[in-house]
């Protein structure tokens, strides 16, 4: 899949930088999703089972708290925490300006009016 998406991202003109995150084959040994059998069709099937072995391993095998967890342990560690911080702060304060604002919307729109 990064190979195929990689792919068709270059083709709209992008330059993409994707990381796997799941499934590699540390994540195979710990977690032991069910297998299925490589696809012999698969241009690529010689070289890989001489790696990896017959079977092949799907992403949706892991059980979703897995995923879940897989995911966003990864998408922390690409986080400035700084900026993260002020942006929710920041949100948090316009938020509270649009509910004292909707509080009071009547009065908002007599006055603009």
């Amino acid at each position: 899949m990064t190979r195929d998406i990689t792919d068709r991202l270059i083709k709209f003109g992008l330059t993409p930088k994707l990381e796997r995150m799941a499934l590699n084959y540390e994540q195979v040994e710990r977690f032991r999703p069910a297998p299925n059998f490589c696809k012999l069709s698969d241009s690529r099937a010689n070289g890989y089972i001489a790696k990896f072995g017959p079977e092949s391993w799907e992403l949706d095998a892991l059980q979703p708290d897995v995923l879940a967890a897989i995911v966003r342990t990864e998408i922390k560690n690409l986080i400035d925490v700084s900026a993260w911080k002020s942006a929710v702060e920041l949100e948090r304060e316009q938020s509270a300006i649009l509910h004292k604002i909707s509080d009071r919307f009547d009065e908002v729109v007599a006055f603009v009016g």
